[in-house]
């Protein structure tokens, strides 16, 4: 479930931003009073010093009103002839536009301020302004950017020797790394963050380090280190009267004690995020807390109390207006309704689930198919329906002796029909999940080679242009130099693996049994576990959709064993015998109880076995806690 793994990653823009506790006082209306006071008197440079001040302040309550203050601020500074204070007002207008989620005016603001800022020497200031762009390519998921910046930012406070600044860019760009999913690299920057603010002291960058490490244990399944990161992190918060950060401390404490089936736990857990969220007017936040409340509820099969929390969420959706939240919505509504055996409503809205992720996030067509697989399985519970009440009427219609021959012909005209019909269903089903799976493979084909021609040319050339600027440049920009050159050596890696990933040409080219060759020597040349891949001389040959499915299959099931098995040696043969083949995948792991699969929400295997029943081919599992997993395959040649 997409939804129950929430974490907010602390990404900051080296400004006090004052209001994200639990409520503004009286002191705090004077002060906002007292700065209002200012913008009626005739000194321009006073009105200037209360407008910067006004608009941050504003950006929480106001922030139409706090973009209007920075123009006339921009208005009030050019009129001076005042360039800092020009620079001032568009940095001020980029941060305004930032909360707005308005990203795109944001930059053109910071970028402004950036151009005027380099000319003035002010060095606070630019660090400050590269940091505030890196959070703001961060939210557009442009990571590569973000982190150029980052590490700008990062070299001027070190420079200067701020270590609570230097502190905060190893936070930000640990933060950056972790969604890039290089989980070890965010790690190493989390805890260089952490050692500086234990050393300075400072309570509030040590509550982000935590929540930082803390979503870095809980994807790697260290999920009592997870836990204690993030009550350590609350507890911090809660002294700091910091509600929103406070509610998703809170929070993730209940992705983990989710993970752990401590579903009563959890949901104490959740409601108390949701209440700060509530004291606090976060919209956001409180749509989302509704959601994962009524999972939990769900879960422990509360149906009505959940749904009254979806209800909730839905309501706030009105005035949010956010994909994600509509996204969630449609989840949790399917997952209600498949829970009250209303499977058409269920199917309904994962469809409508599936549409938008599509829409929005161009999701792979697996998650298609897993929706069809769920028609197919709601066609089968009402065909077994109608049959339980067939034998029903059989048993009690045989009292009735003069019409048992009448009726022993309706049921069995009754069995033979809906036995014809079933089994009509099962063909075409089959036929859509194989057309699904056909055009699955020849849109991963495309897009390898769109990668490959496009993407791949675009960086090869941006590379020799970066190379040439060595030599060419300042000592002081070597660096930031070759921070760029590696970046484009590690994108045009990552966009390799990538293209590779998504359609091997050895496959194509050579077969199975050289494209899973090579997928052993990749993984061996990692050199964290040893994977061993046998197979007899003279492997028939396969047609090539049936190369395609059992390479899918290998190679889903090895990332499983690589993700969760906590495996040093896995081993992959290949047999056949009579036109029988046989594909047996065991490694020396941690194990798991089969039985789970069927109970489980995701559909890793269902999916196996559903690619697999396509070639008419078979799964077995065989695993134990502490003993490792055995994959069995067995088809026909």
């Amino acid at each position: 479930m997409r939804i129950l793994f929430s974490k907010l990653f602390f990404y900051i823009l080296l400004l006090s931003y004052s209001v994200s506790g639990f409520g503004q006082d009286k002191e705090y209306e004077k002060y906002l009073d007292s700065l209002e006071s200012f913008l009626a008197k005739k000194d321009d440079s006073l009105k200037l010093l209360a407008i910067s001040d006004l608009a941050w302040e504003y950006n929480s309550i106001d922030v139409n009103r706090a973009i209007r203050l920075s123009l006339k601020g921009a208005a009030i500074a050019e009129k001076l002839k005042r360039k800092y204070a020009v620079g001032q007002a568009y940095a001020d207008l980029g941060t305004s536009y930032y909360f707005k989620r308005d990203f795109d005016s944001s930059a053109y603001y910071y970028l402004k301020a950036l151009d005027i800022t380099k000319n003035t020497g002010d060095s606070l200031e630019l660090a400050s302004l590269y940091n505030k762009l890196g959070a703001l390519y961060k939210e557009r998921a442009e990571f590569q950017t973000s982190l150029n910046y980052s590490f700008k930012s990062l070299a001027i406070y070190q420079k200067l020797k701020n270590q609570r600044k230097t502190a905060l860019l190893y936070n930000n760009i640990g933060v950056s790394y972790e969604e890039l999913k290089n989980f070890k690299l965010a790690e190493s920057y989390y805890k260089k963050a952490l050692s500086i603010n234990m050393h300075e002291s400072n309570n509030e960058g040590i509550a982000r380090n935590y929540v930082g490490m803390g979503n870095v244990s809980i994807i790697l399944n260290n999920m009592e280190e997870a836990y204690n990161y993030y009550l350590k992190a609350a507890d911090i918060f809660r002294e700091l009267g910091w509600g929103i950060e406070l509610s998703v401390a809170l929070n993730n404490m209940g992705d983990v004690l989710d993970h752990q089936k401590k579903y009563a736990e959890s949901l104490e857990k959740r409601l108390e995020a949701l209440q700060i969220a509530e004291e606090i007017e976060d919209i956001q936040s409180q749509a989302k807390y509704h959601l994962y409340v009524a999972d939990v509820l769900m879960k422990m099969k509360r149906f009505d109390e959940a749904l009254s929390h979806i209800h909730s969420s839905e309501k706030l959706f009105a005035a949010i207006k956010s994909h994600e939240i509509q996204m969630d919505l449609f989840e949790m509504y399917s997952k209600y309704y498949f829970g009250s055996n209303d499977f058409e409503k269920g199917s309904d809205f994962l469809n409508k689930f599936h549409a938008l992720k599509d829409s929005v996030y161009s999701a792979e067509l697996s998650e298609n198919i897993a929706s069809m697989e769920v028609k197919h399985n709601t066609q089968q519970l009402r065909l077994e329906k109608a049959e339980a009440e067939t034998k029903k009427l059989r048993a009690t219609q045989q009292r009735n002796y003069i019409a048992l021959g009448t009726l022993l012909l309706l049921i069995t005209g009754s069995i033979i029909f809906y036995s014809s019909r079933q089994k009509i269903k099962r063909t075409e089903e089959r036929k859509r999940i194989s057309a699904m799976l056909q055009s699955e493979e020849e849109e991963r084909a495309r897009i390898a080679r769109d990668l490959h021609d496009g993407l791949g040319q675009i960086l090869s050339t941006a590379r020799i242009n970066a190379a040439a600027l060595e030599g060419n440049i300042g000592q002081e920009d070597e660096p930031i130099l070759q921070t760029t050159l590696n970046l484009i050596d590690q994108s045009i890696t990552d966009l390799r693996s990538i293209s590779h990933n998504l359609m091997p040409q050895v496959l194509s080219e050579k077969g199975l049994i050289e494209a899973v060759r090579e997928l052993t020597d990749k993984i061996n040349s990692a050199r964290e576990l040893q994977v061993q891949f046998f197979y007899p001389q003279g492997f028939p040959p396969l047609e090539k959709p049936v190369q395609v499915v059992l390479y899918r299959v290998i190679q889903e099931i090895v990332n499983n064993m690589l993700k969760h098995a906590s495996a040093t040696a896995i081993k992959i043969s290949l047999s056949v015998k009579n036109r029988a083949f046989l594909i047996q995948i065991e490694d020396n792991g941690k194990g798991f109880d089969t039985g789970l699969i069927e109970k489980s929400s995701g559909i890793g295997w269902k999916n196996i076995k559903t690619r697999l029943s396509l070639i008419n081919a078979q799964l077995r599992l065989n695993s134990e806690a502490g003993k490792g997993t055995k994959a069995l395959i067995e088809g026909t040649v």
